[in-house]
């Protein structure tokens, strides 16, 4: 990130260095940890670990960084959505959601598979119970 300026505008040598340095500077460093914490997101949905734990990590960034401006000036916001494109921050945002949505689906299809399993395995216990209850009471008359 660079300032370049002149002196033909009186703002640009008296109010310019002093936003830059308390608030377009702190702006970009808050936009790299954004870009970092979601690299290692994904580099956690890659790894396939604790899909609960990613899943709460992906929903409080989003809900708590993602959403949220950190400045109200018109500067500043301008400043916030380029930094963001030239970060391509959205992107790589977008690259962890569907990754989200592909290791998730695919969590949630495992357990409804071990969960259809436990109730197909009690079906045929019970379907055998009901078979041998009907025999025996054939069997009585």
């Amino acid at each position: 990130m660079n300032l370049i300026t002149s002196s033909i505008n009186t703002v640009n040598y008296t109010n310019l260095p002093f936003e830059f340095e308390n608030e377009y500077f702190y702006t970009y460093i808050f936009k790299l940890y954004e870009k970092f914490y979601l690299y290692k997101i994904l580099d956690e949905f890659k790894a396939s670990i604790k899909v609960p734990k990613v899943k709460e990590k992906l929903l409080n960034f989003t809900n708590d960084i993602w959403v949220h401006e950190i400045t109200n000036s018109d500067n500043g916001i301008l400043m916030y959505k380029e930094i963001s494109e030239s970060l391509e921050l959205n992107k790589i945002y977008e690259k962890a959601k569907r990754q989200y949505d592909l290791v998730y689906k695919d969590f949630r299809v495992r357990k409804n598979e071990i969960a259809n399993k436990v109730i197909f395995t009690i079906l045929i216990i019970s379907l055998a119970i009901n078979i041998i209850n009907f025999v025996a009471l054939i069997r009585l008359k």
